[in-house]
């Protein structure tokens, strides 16, 4: 299930949950803001402090500040896939240019970035999203590589093994020409 139809599930759930259940609804949506968004994301903090200083526990307010924090999210997630949709179809046009002066060089070069692209999607067909954000925040830094491949190492431990092993078979698979 997609990221937004997951939050527009919960809305649909927050809909129907009273201020005695409330709190076993956060406790299944926490854990899905966790996995979208990260737990250092601005969205995870803002959900996290819905009626965290509240003394008589959860009131109907905490239910429309849920409310208003999903709307929130589902649009922040249907703006990122819309960027992605747009980047990927932009990647894709400029996978197909190919200028014919050395017919070998061309094709080796087309080659070699639709074998890119591809490994690109593998990953973010099998890696979460929270994770991906991770990874390419790891390989942003000024960390020298020893390091940041420690910490990709890592978060790549925290997806699992099965999730991991899939990825590196489809892209050796991918990458022979098997697929």
């Amino acid at each position: 299930m997609a990221e937004k139809e997951l939050l527009e599930e919960q809305l649909e759930k927050l809909e129907k949950t009273t201020v005695s259940n409330l709190d076993d609804w956060r406790s299944e949506t926490l854990p899905i803001i966790v996995e979208i968004f990260g737990e250092k994301s601005s969205q995870y903090g803002q959900f996290n402090t819905v009626g965290w200083y509240s003394m008589q526990g959860h009131t109907s307010e905490h239910i429309n500040e849920f409310k208003n924090c999903l709307k929130g999210f589902i649009k922040c997630v249907s703006l990122r896939q819309e960027k992605q949709q747009k980047s990927s179809h932009s990647n894709k046009h400029q996978n197909q240019i190919v200028i014919n002066n050395n017919p070998n060089f061309s094709q080796s070069q087309s080659q070699h970035q639709t074998q890119s692209q591809n490994i690109e999607d593998i990953i973010k067909d099998e890696i979460p999203p929270s994770r991906m954000r991770e990874i390419e925040e790891i390989l942003k830094t000024e960390e020298p590589e020893k390091t940041k491949l420690e910490k990709v190492g890592d978060v790549l431990q925290k997806v699992g093994i099965g999730v991991t092993s899939s990825v590196l078979a489809r892209i050796i698979t991918s990458s022979m020409g098997i697929f």
